[in-house]
């Protein structure tokens, strides 16, 4: 049986549309924070661990803890809220959309900024409403600060498998840098490419890195906000 406060992390991730492993990276280096107190292994969750989780839920400590008054307090009275009145225009609920854009794991921090896929599915999400009619789409959880503050840890990026990225654009590559080395799949800004040779840059700490295109397996494109809602 799962605990008032397991209870209360699953209720504050279903209002903020997001899930364990994404809030996890957000506030921490670890995918499993959320997920193992949820499920009972971390049984009593450190004072500082329980203010990292209430800031990641955007929540209130005592709200997460005993359940005390609202989840968010209340905005300080005759305080102005800038445009808040909602806009006269029809846009999708989220519950109206397909949830069918697979997130292939988490990418894990590797030497000189680089990150590795786990492998496999580990979650579906909404598919946004300007990847509509979009095949070749998948999803990803940043882990690392090597591209900080672009792409911060336990952000969600949206991939194309077959739109062509062009200089300056973000991309996904996977390659290795020997012909006996490991293969490894990145983030990163695209800088040059040539029928020989592919160069990205990274944010921290600034570098460029060169491969032997004959040494990449793909490279795709991370889709933009505008493209993600068809702008």
């Amino acid at each position: 049986m799962k605990t008032p406060l397991a209870l209360r992390i699953e209720e504050r991730l279903e209002h903020l549309g997001t899930n364990a492993t994404a809030v996890s990276l957000k506030i921490s280096d670890n995918k499993d924070l959320l997920r193992d107190i949820i499920n009972g292994r971390t049984k009593n969750p450190r004072a500082d661990t329980i203010r990292k989780v209430a800031s990641g839920l955007e929540c209130s400590v005592e709200w997460l803890m005993d359940g005390d008054g609202d989840p968010v307090p209340p905005l300080l009275e005759g305080r102005p809220i800038p445009n808040s009145r909602p806009a006269d225009v029809d846009y999708p609920y989220r519950s109206n959309l397909l949830k069918d854009i697979e997130v292939r794991g988490t990418i894990a921090g590797s030497m000189a900024g680089a990150f590795q896929f786990e492998g496999g599915v580990v979650d579906y999400v909404a598919r946004p409403p300007g990847l509509a009619n979009t095949k070749g789409v998948y999803a990803l959880y940043v882990e690392g600060n090597s591209m900080v503050p672009e792409h911060k840890p336990g952000e969600l990026r949206f991939v194309s498998a077959f739109k062509h990225p062009n200089v300056g654009d973000t991309v996904a590559i996977t390659a290795r840098y020997t012909p006996d080395g490991p293969y490894e799949s990145f983030i990163k800004t695209l800088v040059r490419r040539s029928s020989s040779k592919i160069l990205v840059a990274q944010l921290n700490p600034a570098a460029q890195i060169e491969f032997d295109a004959q040494y990449v397996v793909s490279i795709h494109k991370v889709l933009t906000m505008n493209e993600l809602f068809g702008i």
